[in-house]
């Protein structure tokens, strides 16, 4: 038996940083919203743990995220011998969009399954604490209100389905190190802002669309030409301006109202390294049927975007 999954980007719709605490990681709240754009993830048993990735910019086999993943539901469940994870790649790595995160919590979902656990959603989040702090948010999907280091997921009000994002990455590489080491120079930390929507979120759906904010911005933007220019070249279409998700590079920006040509408008990123228009999910992954590439998919109900 063999399972296929896709794994959802995702966007950071506000994004404040607290200061560094005692284990090293900042205190975060952030509203996280999953997208459209997807990797595959193809899952089958096999003898043991197996990853192949068409992109290779990523790492395939222990390096991989999802290699971590599989290995730790194992250790933890004590269940299953081994699988192989087949990813094809449309999430752009290293670009603050959490592809690699999606993988690892498409891979926590799909072997539970296959190998027969009746792990809640509840216990995967957990293990998927451990391998990164976006993995327990992709499990959830959706609008999420994430706090900790991100790995704290609560309930959030979704925003309206019909909402459309310009999704583009440049073609600029920005290590999330990299990016909280210029912040603490610059010591930008400002809880204020991030108590606020953490205290009192309006429970208006699709409010936090009209305070999009990342606080990461402040040390990444102003010293790069690159996406001061990007960004000048999608605010016109975007009127509610236009944010970086995550550590970057990439920026996104809500699309106005109406028709919109998605091939034409991402056309016109085409020298970047990604462009897209995407839209919400309302899950961080779902099981596809088995007709897609002819895999036998035996029993569960699909997990709808």
């Amino acid at each position: 038996m063999a399972l296929l999954l896709e794994s959802f980007a995702k966007v950071n719709l506000f994004l404040e940083v607290g200061d560094r605490t005692a284990s090293g990681f900042h205190e975060l709240t952030t509203v996280m919203q999953s997208l459209s754009i997807a990797d595959t993830i193809r899952i089958e048993q096999a003898d043991r743990i197996e990853v192949v990735c068409d992109d290779v910019s990523v790492p395939s086999g222990e390096r991989n995220i999802a290699f971590r993943a599989a290995a730790l539901l194992r250790e933890r469940e004590r269940a299953g011998s081994g699988c192989r994870i087949e990813i094809r790649k449309r999430i752009p790595a290293e670009a603050g969009l959490g592809g690699g995160s999606g993988n690892a919590a498409a891979v926590l979902a799909g072997l539970a399954r296959l190998w027969g656990m009746g792990a809640p959603l509840e216990r995967l989040a957990r293990i998927g604490a451990e391998i990164g702090s976006d993995v327990p948010f992709f499990l959830y999907g959706g609008t999420r209100l994430c706090e900790g280091r991100g790995e704290i997921v609560r309930p959030y009000p979704p925003i309206p389905s019909s909402t459309r994002f310009l999704v583009v990455t440049p073609d600029l590489r920005l290590s999330t190190s990299f990016v909280y080491k210029e912040f603490d120079t610059l010591a930008l930390t400002g809880a204020g802002r991030s108590s606020n929507l953490k205290k009192a979120p309006d429970p208006e759906p699709g409010n936090v669309l009209r305070c999009l904010f990342n606080r990461l911005e402040e040390a990444v933007v102003p010293a790069s030409p690159v996406l001061r220019d990007l960004l000048g070249r999608m605010e016109p279409f975007c009127p509610g301006g236009v944010r970086m998700s995550g550590s970057g590079p990439s920026l996104f920006g809500v699309l106005a109202p109406g028709e919109v040509d998605e091939e034409g408008l991402a056309s016109r990123f085409r020298d970047c390294r990604f462009a897209a228009v995407a839209h919400p999910t309302f899950s961080g992954y779902r099981f596809l049927p088995s007709s897609s590439m002819g895999l036998s998919n035996e029993g569960g109900e699909q997990n709808g975007d």
